[in-house]
């Protein structure tokens, strides 16, 4: 062989390592001449504000969750204030039909009125059932009914009193 096929055989592998290596600022894919501080340094700085922004997030989403937990607490109270107001109203209802026992015989117009109290009585218990039987989310919606009903309550109270001291 020749001086110049062993020259270049020689040289072959070096041209061929020194192809092989390609400048990255990535330290783990570098090969032997890719050494550049200034890239490694930019891809801590790349980190350092990727993971600021992680933990900018996770602390909105913990502002989030918190809110979130209070006005979970802020439904379930008034969930329970809304449910202490129907066991009131049947117990409302239950007076207002011990009244109506408590009636003797009655005038024509006073049965009159007996029977229809006694119908919107019954109109108000299946209410009630139905609205002990909602989620949270329905009987909040249904607040002015249930404060409509107390009302109607009190009022027929009134005229099962009034018709009993007849």
């Amino acid at each position: 062989m020749s001086r110049s096929c062993i020259a270049a055989l020689l040289l072959l592998p070096g041209f061929c390592l020194i192809n092989a290596c390609q400048t990255t600022d990535d330290p783990r894919k570098g090969g032997l001449l890719s050494y550049d501080p200034e890239a490694y340094q930019k891809r801590i700085q790349e980190r350092e504000q990727q993971l600021q922004q992680l933990e900018e997030q996770q602390e909105i989403d913990k502002e989030k969750s918190g809110a979130l937990e209070d006005e979970l607490a802020d439904k379930s109270g008034e969930s329970a204030e809304i449910r202490e107001n129907l066991s009131l109203l049947e117990r409302d209802i239950e007076l207002l039909q011990s009244e109506i026992d408590k009636l003797g015989a009655l005038t024509g117009e006073e049965a009159e009125k007996l029977a229809l109290i006694n119908a919107e009585t019954a109109a108000i218990e299946k209410e009630i059932n139905g609205l002990k039987s909602m989620s949270s989310e329905e009987i909040e919606g249904k607040k002015q009914e249930i404060e409509s009903m107390e009302k109607r309550i009190d009022q027929l109270l009134e005229e099962a009193e009034t018709l009993s001291r007849l």
